[in-house]
């Protein structure tokens, strides 16, 4: 197989374009993830279930492998979002954590 270089220092530069898209979405100027970036992220990961398993069952009890195909590419996706932004695991359960304070009933309240 041969590689086109051209084609390669094409794939390479939209690859790092999209990735400072992403970056410019959910970062600050500072490099850190700015607050509406935070919620977001938590959100996504919640969202998608990044944190459970992938066996999913129907009413019946029996494992429903449309509802396990779905979760997964959510689970992807969320993960190649992750990818594109070099995000630590800690921080992103930093983020979680916080999201979950934050609508908490205790801290809703005057």
């Amino acid at each position: 197989m041969q590689i086109n270089a051209e084609g390669l220092k094409q794939w390479i530069f939209r690859k790092r374009r999209l990735r400072q898209a992403y970056r410019d979405c959910f970062y600050g100027r500072d490099g850190k993830a700015h607050a509406a970036g935070q919620i977001v992220l938590a959100h996504m990961r919640r969202f998608a279930r990044t944190n459970e398993t992938g066996l999913l069952r129907d009413n019946v009890g029996r494992s429903d492998p449309v509802a396990m195909a779905y979760a997964q590419a959510l689970r992807d996706f969320c993960a190649m979002i992750v990818l594109h932004l070099n995000i630590d695991d800690s921080d992103l359960y930093n983020y979680e954590r916080q999201e979950r304070n934050n609508n908490s009933p205790s801290s809703n309240q005057p």
